[in-house]
C-alpha cells in the first residue's frame, strides 16, 4: 500500500515536470502556425498588387494607344478636310476663271458683231456710191461714145464694161474657152484689188472660222498684239455665205493646180525652182502618229510636219518661227485638205504678213505678175485632252491649217473654201493694222 502510494506521488511528480513543456510546445506550435499564416497573408497581398499594377499599365497603354489612334483619325480627317476645302476652292477658281472666260468671250463676239455690222454698213453704202458713180459715169460717156476714134466703143479712164465684176463674164471675155482660165495669161494683179460688189458679208465666226483662244494671264502688252492679231484676221479674211462663191470655183481650181504643178519657175531666196508632183508636196505624219486629239474632217484629209517644195524643206522649225508666246502651246503638225499643194507664198492672217518656205522671217508679198495658188496658214481653236493635277481635262489650243487659195482675175484677188464650205476672200491689202 505504501509502495503503490510512493508510485502514484512519483508519477504524479513526473506529470507536473511534463505539463509545462508540453504546454509551451503547443505554444510554439500555435505561434509557428500564426507566423506562417500571417506569412501568407503578405504573400498574397503582394501579387495583388502585383496584378494592380499590371492592370494599371495595361489600362494605361491602352489608353495612349487610344489617343494615338484618336490623334491619328483627327490628323486624317483634318488632311482631308484640308484637301476637300483646297479642292473647293480650285473648282470655284476654275468656275469663276472659266465664266470670266466666257464674259469675256461674249463681250468680245458682242464688240466683233458690232464692228462688222459696222464695216458692212460702210462696205454697203461704199458699194452703193460705187454702183452710182459708175451709173452716173456711164450715163455721161453713152453720149459721146460713137466719137472715140477707133477705141472700139471702149470706155475711158479704165472703167469697167458693165458685168464686167461677175467672174463668169469677164472669164469669157479674156481669150475664148478654156485659154481664159490659164494663170499664165491672166497678166499682172491689180494693185488695188476693186471692191468686193454683188456679195453678203458674213462674221468668221459664222463661217466656221471662230477666234483663237490666247494663253491666260497675258500682260497689256501682250494683251494688245493678241487684240491686233484678232483685228488683222477680220480684216484680212472675208467670209461669204455658204451656198455664195464666185462662179467657176472648180475650173479655176483645177486650171491653176494643173498649170502650178506642170513645171512653174519661180525662186525662193536666191534659188530657182522648178514646180512639179515629184518635189512639191507634204510628208504626210503617220496615221498611227496622229495626235489624239485628230479627226479627220472629210476623206482625203490629213496630217503632217514639214513640206518641200521644189526640193526645199520646211519643217516645224519653219513653222514655229511666227509663233508668239501669248498664242498658246506651239503645234505639233498642221492639218491639210485633198489635193493641198505647198506654194512660194503663205500668208499668216493674224500676222497680216508673208512667209517663203525654208526663209526665216517675214519678206515681201508676191509680185504682181504671180497669179498662181498661195497658202493660207489658217488658226483655228480646238479642245484636246490634257492631263491636269486635278485629273483629265480638256484644254483650248490652237491648231495651224493649210488652205490652197486660188486667184480669181474678175475679182484682182485669191480665194479659198474652208473645211466648213464657206467660201472666204483673201484681202492682204485692205489690212488697215500695221504689221505686228
Amino acid at each position: 500500500m505504501k509502495r503503490y502510494a510512493a508510485s502514484l506521488c512519483g508519477i504524479l511528480a513526473l506529470l507536473s515536470n511534463t505539463l509545462p513543456i508540453v504546454a509551451l510546445a503547443g505554444d510554439e506550435h500555435k505561434e509557428t502556425g500564426r507566423h506562417e499564416e500571417e506569412h501568407r497573408a503578405g504573400g498574397g497581398g503582394g501579387e495583388q498588387r502585383k496584378e494592380q499594377e499590371h492592370a494599371q499599365k495595361e489600362q494605361q497603354n491602352n489608353q495612349r494607344k487610344e489617343q494615338q489612334r484618336e490623334q491619328q483619325n483627327n490628323q486624317r480627317k483634318e488632311q482631308q478636310r484640308q484637301q476637300k476645302e483646297q479642292q473647293g476652292e480650285q473648282r470655284k477658281e476654275q468656275q469663276r476663271e472659266q465664266k470670266d472666260q466666257q464674259n469675256d468671250q461674249r463681250k468680245e463676239q458682242q464688240r466683233e458683231q458690232k464692228e462688222q455690222q459696222g464695216e458692212q454698213r460702210k462696205e454697203q453704202q461704199r458699194e452703193q456710191k460705187d454702183q452710182q458713180n459708175e451709173q452716173r459715169k456711164e450715163q455721161e460717156r453713152e453720149p459721146g461714145m460713137s466719137n472715140q476714134g477707133g477705141q472700139g466703143g471702149q470706155p475711158q479712164n479704165g472703167a469697167r464694161q458693165p458685168g464686167e465684176r461677175h467672174g463668169n463674164q469677164r472669164l469669157q471675155n479674156e481669150g475664148g474657152a478654156g485659154g481664159n482660165l490659164n494663170p499664165r495669161n491672166f497678166g499682172p494683179r491689180p494693185a488695188t484689188p476693186p471692191p468686193l460688189q454683188g456679195f453678203n458679208r458674213v462674221p468668221l465666226q459664222q463661217a466656221g472660222q471662230p477666234m483663237p483662244h490666247w494663253a491666260n494671264n497675258l500682260n497689256p502688252q501682250q494683251q494688245a498684239q493678241a487684240q491686233t492679231a484678232q483685228r488683222n484676221m477680220q480684216n484680212s479674211l472675208v467670209a461669204m455665205p455658204q451656198g455664195q462663191q464666185p462662179p467657176g470655183v472648180q475650173a479655176v481650181q483645177q486650171a491653176q493646180a494643173s498649170s502650178y504643178m506642170n513645171g512653174y519657175q519661180t525662186s525662193l531666196g536666191s534659188q530657182p525652182v522648178v514646180i512639179n508632183s515629184g518635189n512639191t508636196y507634204v510628208n504626210p505624219m503617220p496615221q498611227a502618229s496622229w495626235p489624239g486629239w485628230y479627226h479627220p474632217p472629210a476623206p482625203g484629209w490629213g496630217f503632217g510636219s514639214s513640206l518641200l517644195l521644189g526640193s526645199i524643206a520646211a519643217d516645224l522649225g519653219w513653222f514655229h518661227s511666227g509663233w508668239r508666246p501669248w498664242m498658246g502651246p506651239q503645234p505639233t503638225g498642221f492639218m491639210y485638205g485633198p489635193g493641198y499643194m505647198p506654194t512660194p507664198y503663205f500668208y499668216q492672217p493674224w500676222s497680216n504678213q508673208w512667209m517663203q518656205p525654208g526663209q526665216m522671217g517675214y519678206l515681201p508679198g508676191p509680185p504682181p505678175e504671180y497669179t498662181m495658188p498661195i497658202t493660207v496658214e489658217a488658226m483655228e481653236p480646238m479642245q484636246i485632252p490634257v492631263m491636269t493635277p486635278m485629273g483629265p481635262q480638256r484644254q483650248w489650243v490652237n491648231q495651224l491649217v493649210m488652205y490652197n487659195a486660188y486667184y480669181y482675175p474678175a475679182y484682182g484677188r485669191w480665194g479659198y473654201v474652208n473645211r466648213h464650205g464657206f467660201f472666204v476672200w483673201v484681202n492682204p491689202q485692205e489690212s488697215l493694222l500695221s504689221p505686228m
